[in-house]
């Protein structure tokens, strides 16, 4: 994750100064990145005078203030996304696998979703984990999930991953994904979402349609 600084006039990070802070440069940029991890989260409170006793010439910038920088793992961003999802309980009988579809089911439950059911094509999320049988588990609704090439192989049957730039669609088997639209009549196109990586699906689910 990058965090994109843009506050007039456009700095750039470049140097620790000695006092624990980091030097910013004057920078024509109108955008920065600064990618993590490590990252520092900078707020614009943090940012003050340079010292009297500073020249200008060497450090024609502000500094940021001594407190010590905030160092923060990507991990950490997606704990803090995932506690957002909802917590469901798996009510199919067998294990959810990470990345499977489901569908809504009972009161604050959810199964395997399949696209040869109108309720069951009704996609809410993806398991962003294992979830066992009437244990609870975040369903991933929105946003990038990324698992294994093994972890995606019992969800769409390709031991390669996903195929980069690929929309993926629910599929008449139950928790698993497909490629290429069901057309069969009867069936329901659920779009679920587009992968941007062979890990990663890009999440991006749309209501049923029947064929």
């Amino acid at each position: 994750m990058d965090i994109v600084i843009s506050p007039p006039p456009f700095l750039e990070i470049s140097s620790p100064s000695e006092s624990n802070g980091l030097l910013l440069q004057s920078s024509p940029k109108p955008l920065i990145v600064v990618p993590g991890p490590p990252i520092f989260s900078l707020e614009a409170d943090d940012l003050i005078p340079p010292p009297a006793d500073i020249n200008p010439s060497v450090h024609p910038a502000a500094i940021v203030s001594p407190r010590p920088p905030i160092q923060l793992e990507i991990s950490d961003y997606a704990s803090q996304a995932l506690a957002d999802f909802p917590e469901l309980v798996n009510l199919s009988g067998s294990d959810l696998l990470p990345g499977a579809p489901v569908a809504s089911s009972g009161v604050n439950g959810v199964v395997p979703a399949r696209c040869d059911s109108c309720p069951l094509a009704t996609v809410v999320g993806l398991a962003a984990a294992a979830i066992a049988p009437n244990t609870s588990g975040r369903i991933q609704t929105d946003g990038v999930i990324t698992l294994t090439a093994a972890q995606w192989e019992n969800i769409i049957g390709q031991p390669d991953g996903l195929a980069p730039g690929a929309t993926y669609y629910l599929s008449p088997f139950p928790g698993e994904l497909i490629h290429v639209p069901p057309s069969a009549q009867g069936f329901y196109l659920t779009r679920i979402g587009t992968a941007i990586s062979s890990a990663a699906l890009e999440i991006s689910i749309q209501p049923p349609i029947g064929m």
